[in-house]
């Protein structure tokens, strides 16, 4: 039932509501698995922050993980939510301008 699925959607779209989120979700799905190190020396924060972000992400299904000796290397399970996210961009920038978002 639809009503059933409405708290998930909420969970989800509540974890893509934040840039660095947004970001990682981009680098997995145009780049594939990434560890943790990578991720931090790409958007240049911290390795609590980044892990924070990843397991909001995590725990609302967008990625998973798997260790891989000592390290955790992380992938977008949801190839959907970056598939969501170009057509939003899509969407912004139909004239060419980005005049079509608020931002």
């Amino acid at each position: 039932m639809l009503r059933d699925s409405v708290p998930r959607q909420v969970q989800v779209f509540k974890a893509l509501g934040h840039e660095t989120r947004a970001r990682i979700i981009a680098i997995l799905a145009d780049e594939g698995e990434k560890h943790v190190t990578e991720l931090v020396e790409r958007l240049g924060f911290d390795q609590s922050t980044i892990s924070r972000h990843l397991g909001v992400l995590k725990a609302s299904g967008i990625v998973d993980s798997r260790k891989e000796g000592l390290n955790v290397v992380y992938s977008l399970a949801m190839p959907c939510v970056r598939q969501f996210m170009k057509c939003l961009e899509a969407t912004c920038d139909h004239d060419g301008t980005g005049a079509g978002c608020i931002l």
